[in-house]
């Protein structure tokens, strides 16, 4: 040996570049983000459209409330910003992918038409070179084309109408099969209904990402809880296949005394009950621990015109995962809706008692 290292070599395999769009890897349900923003750069505004819908049936919803993993990891964010004389300033800023996928769906025009009109667009659209063979428009070509074999209509039940239960519809449709959604709640979409407050995601384009995926054969079935309404057995006995999308709906407890008591809400709780317009036994002077829920932007109380006051604590987990108290150096003011902004120390536990009107 001469004492050199050795050298790894790696023979690029199928997917190999692929892999090198990090913002299409970052992606869960892997849009090609790259295309439709060159789509987008070019005007081509309907085929940027169709390339975010491809993999998603929920483009326009994730438009304006997704997480965007895919502008952590885009490689825009990683490049180094210099002065005029070759001095390292600061990184730059990854592209704004999620404002431009909300750009394309608006601009379209798809947004709120029929179903059917929606469906036609994507059936004779063509995949990006990026695209996966599962998603729309490839399935739909390669079922025409008889490279796979359609179900004959066989019964899925899905238990919960969220948005993996949704996409598993949309999905199992397309492959021919008929999925029944079994919902314990009266609205489709779950936490996108009943946690996203209305003035983030229009509870109209919920509506229509919904209708579009029941067109495709899908069927819900509202206020059906499994084990209580329909046994899972009953399930199991009718139907080829039982897929359990219920998702996680619960709000972060403390681990505070009192927590559980009378006129305390978890946050999700809380959310449901406005978003659904169920009365809360609310105060005048209302406490939130946590941030600043959507909800406290609403003012009045839920069943009374009076505005509620608030007050705001900020909690944070610690490294031992046990919840710690925090204050900013920013104190008290006082807002023009009458609440109280700022952070202070939270007590160790959470008076009994029931809520004060």
């Amino acid at each position: 040996m001469n004492g050199l290292a050795p050298i790894h070599v790696e023979i690029p395999a199928e997917g190999y570049h692929r892999n090198l769009i990090s913002c299409q890897v970052a992606c869960p349900v892997h849009t090609d983000a790259r295309g439709y923003v060159r789509a987008i750069a070019a005007g081509r505004f309907k085929e940027a459209y169709l390339i975010a819908r491809g993999p998603n049936p929920l483009a326009s919803i994730c438009g304006r409330i997704c997480g965007a993993p895919c502008e952590a990891a885009c490689r825009r964010g990683k490049v180094p910003r210099v002065d005029a004389d070759g001095r390292f300033v600061a990184e730059d800023r990854p592209i704004a992918i999620r404002a431009l996928k909300r750009f394309a769906c608006e601009q379209a025009g798809f947004e709120g038409r029929p179903a059917e009109e929606v469906l036609q667009a994507i059936r004779g659209a063509t995949p990006s070179d990026s695209s996966d063979a599962e998603e729309m428009a490839a399935l739909l070509r390669a079922g025409v084309a008889g490279q796979f074999a359609p179900a004959a209509g066989e019964k899925v039940a899905i238990i919960g109408a969220g948005p993996a239960g949704l996409a598993a519809a949309h999905d199992l449709a397309l492959m021919g099969f008929r999925p029944v959604i079994f919902e314990s709640e009266r609205v489709p979409a779950g936490m996108l209904a009943l946690g996203v407050p209305a003035y983030r995601l229009p509870r109209d384009l919920i509506r229509w990402e919904v209708s579009v995926i029941e067109s495709l054969g899908a069927t819900i079935q509202h206020g059906m809880t499994v084990g209580k309404d329909i046994s899972f057995a009953d399930l199991r006995r009718d139907h080829r296949a039982v897929i359990i999308a219920v998702g996680a709906r619960n709000s972060r407890s403390l681990g505070l005394p009192g927590e559980r008591g009378p006129g305390v809400y978890g946050g999700v709780d809380l959310l449901r009950a406005v978003a659904l317009g169920e009365p809360l036994e609310i105060g005048r002077d209302v406490v939130v621990i946590c941030g600043r829920s959507p909800w406290t932007r609403r003012g009045p109380r839920p069943g009374s015109s009076k505005p509620a006051r608030f007050t705001w604590y900020r909690w944070r987990l610690s490294k031992r995962c046990q919840p710690t108290p925090w204050r900013s150096s920013r104190g008290m003011r006082k807002e023009s809706s009458g609440r109280e902004a700022g952070d202070r120390y939270p007590s160790s536990e959470i008076p009994p008692g029931p809520c004060r009107a």
